[in-house]
């Protein structure tokens, strides 16, 4: 919208209650999507991939993220709680907890991410499938190389200057 110098005429409040919207019908058809006598069968392995999957992103949301991020740290910190969930509509509605008018612009700056972690999604299965799994290593390896060089060029990743949360 910002190429085609349309970015004017879109309401960002309007913008934000669709987005609000959207995201309570993605949590709620998740839940409702979810089979429960399959949850019933296979209770054990579940309940212990819950508690590993709770200790996992509370300690990436007390720990590594204050340390990674450095502006709004908190919305991006409990956003990245909820993402890591495994459901990306978790961190949203966690971040519309929090910065209700999306003031923090954490979605905004997670679009890139956001389309990095598709491609690798998308791919990665294909190439170890096709057994060429030390290829899409290097390859995601070298990618993540140029983009922390190219984040770090922006001044968008800084180190030695950590904040609390």
């Amino acid at each position: 919208m910002q190429l085609a110098k349309a970015d004017d005429f879109i309401d960002k409040s309007v913008m934000s209650k669709i987005g609000g919207s959207a995201t309570d019908f993605l949590v709620a058809f998740g839940i409702a999507s979810v089979n429960l006598t399959v949850v019933v069968n296979h209770i054990v392995p579940f309940t212990i991939l819950i508690i590993f999957g709770i200790l996992f992103c509370y300690f990436f949301y007390r720990v590594v993220s204050k340390y990674y991020f450095q502006e709004n740290g908190f919305e991006k910190g409990i956003f990245t709680f909820g993402w890591i969930t495994g459901v990306v509509a978790v961190g949203i509605a966690l971040l519309r907890t929090v910065d209700p008018k999306l003031e923090s612009n954490t979605l905004d700056e997670f679009g890139l991410i956001v389309s990095i972690e598709i491609l690798l999604i998308t791919f990665g299965p294909l190439f170890i499938l096709s057994e060429q799994h030390w290829l899409f290593t290097i390859l995601t390896i070298g990618a993540c190389a140029v983009l922390f060089l190219f984040f770090y060029y922006k001044k968008w990743v800084e180190f030695g200057n950590q904040k609390d949360m």
